[in-house]
């Protein structure tokens, strides 16, 4: 039972028809996707992966000095690059979320339509 992307594709769209979540979640997929292309998003995940390379060549050169560094300052900016990656990634995140979904709910017809079949042969 392997789906074809074009089989997952149309299954997907004809779900879309019917179910306003699907749609609204393909419609985020595809404004998710065009933002990773955009120049403006290119230049704010490069400003932001410079940022956190002068934070942490700065936090080299404290330690290198032997200064003690609190530890709620390093747990802060801990956070912050984390927070900064996961907005910075949730593009290609939402995009593989998508996928998934779309190939679990696919299966989940596939099953259910077998099932189907089985238990119209069982009562005739």
């Amino acid at each position: 039972m392997t789906e074809t992307p074009e089989e997952v594709a149309d299954f997907v769209a004809e779900r879309a028809k019917k179910d306003p979540r699907v749609r609204q979640t393909i419609r985020d997929a595809h404004l998710f996707d065009s933002l990773k292309e955009h120049e403006g998003w290119k230049r704010l995940r490069e400003h932001a992966e410079g940022d956190r390379e002068r934070f942490f060549d700065k936090l080299a050169r404290r330690l290198m000095k032997g200064e003690t560094i609190p530890q709620d300052w390093v747990d802060f900016h801990r956070g912050f690059y984390q927070g900064v990656e996961w907005i910075l990634g949730h593009p290609e995140q939402a995009e593989a979320s998508l996928e998934a979904a779309a190939r679990k709910a696919w299966r989940m017809a596939q099953e259910e339509r077998v099932s189907q079949e089985a238990e119209e042969a069982y009562t005739r």
